[in-house]
């Protein structure tokens, strides 16, 4: 026997087979619907196929393709493909584990594997490919689609109507798709996107029309014992309730004006936030934000080296109101607000108020490698070389 021809077995009641060594081809659906096939074994010498270590599946040895899978299926780690219906219609699978080395999963492959409940991708998977209907019509409860993906296939998941949980890690670039590759899960299905990417999931089509909500982790503000801390984000976010939240709206000699912002944040909006030491949650939104002109305040994505003339949230007074104080580290922290020197005044101390008036000092003369920073009496900042009245640390001197 040299060649085993199209639906050569198909839907028959097959429990085990074993290819001889001399098989030289095998169509790719000659076992289709073989529902209770449960041992697969290659005979040793076959110049073509292999069934190493008991895999209990058929492997194509040049293009390292799994061909023909069964429910006892284990996929070595050496398979770079799974072919086209290799495991369709095996309806006691109920789970799979795709190793890393996979990189394209063909058109049907556990399609109507009705009991297939779990897909696991293993750790740095470089899928890059899920064929139509790969996943159609299985029992899937959930999924995590690995970030190496760029292809899915239309209705890739297709009829899988309990699938309820889906998550993505796409950031930049979302995979080439068609409408509808979640057509028919779960009609309460939620979609997991990454902080700070709601907005651009929920303009896609092939993703807002199948799923009930897109969401992303809620980003964790840490608050420290002073009550304050400072924020800048990619995205808009809800306000808690457990949390206030400033922009710096306007500047008055040396008084800076805190307005709360209330709702909404828009993205890319630096603040300072009030609230108990702990953790703050903030919920990113796609609702329609308004955005805030005039704010002081900057901020930084990710994490930045050499800032220099910036003033940092450095804590808070003995009253508990927030301090201020030229920034002198190695980096600025992502996420993180600033305060612009060229905002404000230099000399003396600088102080916020709050809108409604409560009352609220704060920002300490500038600190940089253990001296006072310098500023003439127009509030320019000068260095030790100026000669005259100066200003530093709030007291006027005499410099020479």
């Amino acid at each position: 026997l040299s060649e085993i021809g199209g639906s050569a077995f198909a839907e028959t009641a097959l429990t085990s087979i074993e290819i001889p060594a001399s098989v030289m081809r095998i169509e790719y659906d000659a076992f289709s619907k073989c529902q209770g096939l449960a041992s697969i074994t290659v005979a040793n010498g076959n110049e073509v196929y292999e069934s190493p270590d008991n895999c209990n599946a058929i492997i194509e040895k040049e293009s390292k393709a799994l061909i023909i899978g069964c429910q006892n299926t284990i996929i070595p780690n050496t398979v770079e493909s799974i072919g086209p219906s290799a495991f369709q219609d095996c309806p006691d699978l109920t789970s799979i584990e795709i190793p890393a080395s996979v990189t394209e999963i063909g058109e049907w492959a556990f399609g109507w594997c009705t009991s297939l409940e779990t897909v696991t991708f293993a750790e740095g998977s470089q899928l890059s490919e899920i064929g139509g209907s790969a996943f159609a019509e299985t029992a899937l409860t959930s999924i995590e689609i690995p970030a190496s993906v760029t292809i899915i296939g239309d209705c890739a998941f297709g009829g899988a109507g309990s699938l309820a949980s889906v998550t993505v890690h796409w950031t930049e670039s979302l995979p080439s798709m068609d409408s509808d590759p979640f057509t028919g899960i779960n009609e309460n299905a939620v979609l997991n996107v990454p902080f700070g990417t709601v907005a651009k999931y929920s303009a896609v089509n092939a993703f807002k029309d199948f799923f009930k909500e897109i969401k992303s982790p809620d980003f964790e503000l840490g608050v420290s014992s002073a009550g304050w801390a400072s924020m800048y984000l990619p995205c808009a976010v809800t306000i808690p309730s457990d949390a206030e939240v400033y922009y710096a709206s306007a500047v008055s000699g040396s008084t800076i004006t805190l307005s709360e912002v209330k709702g909404i944040l828009p993205a890319k909006t630096g603040v300072i936030v009030k609230a108990e030491e702990g953790t703050v949650k903030f919920a990113e939104t796609a609702e329609a934000e308004t955005p805030i002109d005039g704010n002081l305040f900057e901020g930084v994505l990710a994490d930045k080296s050499d800032y220099k003339d910036v003033y940092v949230l450095s804590g808070a007074s003995a009253e508990g109101k927030p301090l201020f104080q030229e920034y002198n580290g190695d980096k600025l922290n992502a996420f993180k607000a600033y305060l612009p020197m060229s905002a404000v005044p230099g000399g003396g101390e600088i102080k916020f108020r709050f809108d409604e008036a409560t009352g609220i000092e704060s920002l300490t003369p500038a600190l940089s490698e253990g001296e006072g920073a310098i500023y003439n009496l127009n509030g320019v900042r000068v260095d030790g070389s100026y000669k005259g009245i100066v200003i530093r640390n709030g007291k006027k001197m005499f410099n020479k």
